[in-house]
């Protein structure tokens, strides 16, 4: 299985949506930790937020299915891309 680099911002005018959508997202983001999905996540609250995520998937679309089903998705402009 491939290792993955999503990079992600947040959509600038949103804070109070992300802000509420925080304990869904770090429920989501602790299952898949637990399964192996994410291997490890950083964060930075800088310029409004930036993150960086390493996660296993077959493929780049894996992945963007995976990260699609974060809470916090509609508000992320991601970048994914195949560690090697």
């Amino acid at each position: 299985m491939a290792r993955h680099m999503v990079s992600f911002t947040f959509v600038p005018g949103h804070q109070a949506e992300v802000t509420a959508l925080i304990p869904q997202e770090q429920a989501h983001v602790k299952v898949l930790k637990e399964n192996g999905t994410i291997e490890a996540l950083y964060l930075s609250y800088e310029n409004g937020g930036r993150g960086w995520i390493v996660m296993k998937g077959e493929s780049k679309e894996e992945v963007q299915k995976a990260v699609e089903a974060f809470p916090l998705h509609p508000y992320m402009v991601l970048e994914i891309a195949t560690l090697r």
